[in-house]
This record gives structure tokens, C-alpha cells and sequence, in this order.
């Protein structure tokens, strides 16, 4: 399996300034929604789960979301979802510099 298996992006990236109120988006490619997802994809609670649930044959994904930011403590975060499945299991924010909020 590749690096990006089981990880969706859903949003706009044709424009991303057309978002109602997008966080700002480094100039850095797809960099920036890989590292998001990468944040939590090696969070201690997910990587060992993600491996339990995939050793049993379950489908874990990582839904990274644009379109959703959080602005908390001046600063603007993506959603990621980890999902079992269809079922969402956790959701995560992320800031677009791969800071996870705590």
C-alpha cells in the first residue's frame, strides 16, 4: 500500500481564497495537506488503533477538510477525521504548518 492509501482531501483547490474563510494556505504544494495528515496518522493513539483495526481487516481512512476550518487562539485549523469504515472515530485539527491542536 502507498503513503497515500486511505486518505481522502475534500475541499476546494482549484481556489482556495474562495472559501468563506479559508486558513491561509502555504506556498508549498500538496505539502502542507500531507503533513496534516501525517500528523495524525503517527499520533500515539492512532498509529497503534490504525494497526489493530487494519490487522482485523478494517478500513481505516484519514479525511483531511478544507472546507470546515477552526479558528482558535488566533490561528486557523483543518478538520481530519479518522474514520473506521464510514464511521467517524476521531476528528483532529491541524493548523496548515502541521501544528496539531491539543
Amino acid at each position: 500500500m502507498g503513503p497515500l492509501a486511505g486518505i481522502l482531501i475534500l475541499g476546494v483547490f482549484a481556489a482556495p481564497a474562495a472559501l468563506a474563510s479559508p486558513c491561509a494556505y502555504p506556498d508549498e504544494g500538496v505539502l502542507p495537506l500531507r503533513r496534516a495528515v501525517t500528523q495524525v496518522r503517527l499520533h500515539p493513539d492512532i498509529e497503534g488503533w490504525a494497526r489493530d483495526m487494519r490487522d482485523k481487516g478494517e478500513a481505516v481512512q484519514y479525511a483531511l477538510l478544507l472546507d470546515e476550518p477552526l479558528w482558535a487562539d488566533g490561528r486557523c485549523y483543518w478538520s481530519v477525521e479518522v474514520k473506521l469504515g464510514e464511521k467517524l472515530w476521531r476528528r483532529f485539527h491541524v493548523s496548515p504548518e502541521g501544528k496539531l491542536k491539543e
